[in-house]
């Protein structure tokens, strides 16, 4: 992936430079009224002959045993690097480790832009930002999709949430729409002369169900696009749940969710630097959705609003009995194990604890960060990447946050669910310490865990998930689905051709599963394992996906790259 540097230079003006002849008292003054640390210094034809800093003036002082009143800025002159706009980014980052700045000209030499440590690192910064932003609003998207399949428990229904899910990406729906047009449109045009025609549409739906097979398997919402989010939300069987929450119309509502897909696409793929509007935009939308959060809950799932906070004067306070063990325990820890330690020691029967954000600071001993404030992102329920939450859910708690009214629900993790996060969670940790990826995503609390695409660049054709399936078996999965069953079809196809060969080299037998009643296809690497077995059994298990995974996947992505396909 590359950004050209001149991406960083939109709508700058030119450097300010000094010639070699300028004295370092008025270099200087110039760094100090522009609050520079360095400054380009260049000849009659603009070209940079290098740079000069505060450091290298203290250094020809010194050497010079003379005031700045003596110096011209040749004296105190350094080397630059240089660089053209259409260079990499990522290249001059290696280069700001070891220097101040660098130097940008265009093809004729001469000075164009200068790009300093602040500038790359405001540059990630924002960049961060704006995609937390963007993670807020699909968390919320995640959320408000989900409310109708919940219960008064809080706990979702993840069959019907899935079966729903899977329907909504189908593209049966699609193709009825066409086909309904289609017929519509040459009925009409042949008897417009007797009068327009009306399509049976029950009979359609049959005759396209005979004859357009598409058994999907249902689906998750941690695997969606945000395009495939937008329509499942703004899709009439959900929408009628919120509309009498927003009281704006659906298509403003898609025109804005759309303006944020383009955006989110556009610093996904490193095109080029956003507007201050599109950056307004993210801010807005998160905002804006996360204010709804409260009355849609009490609407929709039939989850009471949490009013009975359980922090009292002093219930924020560890019992006296185990003060001094507790202390010990988590001495030298990062803050939020109070936290842990707090959750932990509520009562069995209590599955829900609801605290402000001041409360949480009191227990922790300190302030949160703005952060926390300002994007859910923060309290994302993620064991890998961040550590606050890793103390709740080690704690057995999962959190979900209302930004608006600065409150937090923890609700507590049960059965299976904990053993799935706690496995994977542990599976994540060894793939990423074996070096197979730095970029997991979040562990899951089901019996599936994507773990990467194929190939990891470029058009995908397929992605990588290891499951626990029946009778004592655990997958790693190849799915083969680019939303095409006929193009599923030819991949696989295409891969089946080698199968021996790519059995060889993996150094294992492999189950493969066409699928022909479904638009996707799957390979898989059985092994042993169920989310029932000992914690030595598991660790094995671990052990064996570390081992199998990394070649599993070098050697599909070898024979999926061989296999082109619009």
């Amino acid at each position: 992936m590359s950004y050209a540097i001149e991406n960083l230079l939109e709508g700058r003006n030119k450097p300010v430079c000094v010639a070699p002849q300028t004295l370092v008292k008025d270099a200087l003054n110039l760094m100090i009224e522009h609050d520079f640390s360095q400054l380009p210094v260049i000849d009659t034809a603009q070209k940079p002959l290098g740079m000069i800093t505060s450091d290298s003036i203290i250094r020809a002082m010194y050497n010079f045993k003379i005031g700045i009143n003596a110096l011209h800025a040749a004296d105190a002159l350094i080397k630059a690097e240089i660089f053209y706009p259409e260079d990499d980014l990522f290249d001059v980052l290696d280069r700001l480790k070891t220097s101040a700045a660098i130097l940008v000209v265009n093809d004729s030499g001469e000075l164009i832009g200068i790009i300093t440590s602040y500038d790359s690192s405001e540059y990630f910064r924002q960049r961060a930002e704006d995609l937390m932003w963007i993670e807020d609003i699909e968390r919320n998207l995640k959320d408000y999709i989900s409310l109708p399949y919940t219960d008064e428990n809080g706990d979702v229904d993840d069959e019907a949430l899935s079966a729903a899910i899977a329907a909504a990406t189908s593209s049966k729906s699609q193709i009825k729409q066409q086909v309904n047009s289609t017929i519509l449109h040459y009925f009409n045009h042949q008897q417009s002369q007797s009068g327009r025609v009306a399509i049976d549409s029950s009979l359609l739906d049959q005759i396209i169900d005979r004859h357009f097979p598409d058994n999907r398997l249902p689906g998750s919402l941690e695997d969606l696009t945000m395009n495939q989010l937008i329509t499942i939300f703004l899709q009439d069987s959900q929408w009628k749940h919120y509309q009498h929450v927003f009281a704006v119309d659906k298509a403003h509502v898609r025109q804005l969710l759309d303006g944020v897909r383009e955006t989110r696409n556009a610093l996904a793929h490193f095109r080029g630097e956003i507007t201050p509007l599109q950056r307004d935009q993210l801010r807005y939308c998160a905002q804006w959705l996360g204010q709804h959060q409260e009355a849609l809950t009490r609407q929709i799932s039939k989850v009471e609003a949490q009013t009975d906070t359980v922090i009292t004067e002093d219930s924020n306070q560890i019992p006296e009995e185990r003060q001094t063990s507790v202390e010990s325990e988590i001495r030298g820890e990062n803050r939020y194990a109070r936290l842990r330690e707090f959750l932990a020691n509520q009562p069995e029967e209590r599955e829900i604890v609801t605290l402000k954000f001041r409360e949480i600071e009191e227990i922790i001993g300190g302030k949160l960060p703005a952060s926390a404030y300002k994007h859910r992102a923060w309290w994302a329920n993620d064991s890998l990447n961040h550590v606050q939450s890793r103390e709740w859910l080690n704690a057995g708690w999962r959190a979900s946050v209302t930004i608006s009214n600065e409150t937090v629900t923890f609700k507590r993790i049960r059965g299976r669910e904990l053993a799935y996060n706690h496995f994977f969670n542990q599976l994540l940790n060894a793939l990423r310490e074996s070096g197979y990826d730095e970029n997991l995503p979040t562990p899951r609390s089901n019996n599936e865990q994507f773990v990467g695409y194929i190939p990891r660049r470029g058009k995908k054709k397929a992605d990588i998930h290891c499951q626990f399936g029946w009778n004592n078996r655990f997958n790693i999965s190849l799915t083969i689905d680019n939303g095409n069953a006929e193009i599923n079809k030819h991949i696989f196809d295409e891969l089946y051709k080698h199968n021996n060969e790519i059995e060889d080299e993996i150094g294992h037998k492999l189950k493969w599963k066409r699928l022909d009643n479904h638009q996707l296809s799957r390979v898989n690497l059985v092994l042993s394992g169920a989310i029932d077995d000992t914690p030595e059994k598991l660790a094995e298990l671990r052990q064996q996906v570390v081992k199998w995974l990394p070649v599993f996947r070098d050697v599909f992505e070898e024979q999926l790259n061989k296999i082109e396909f619009d």
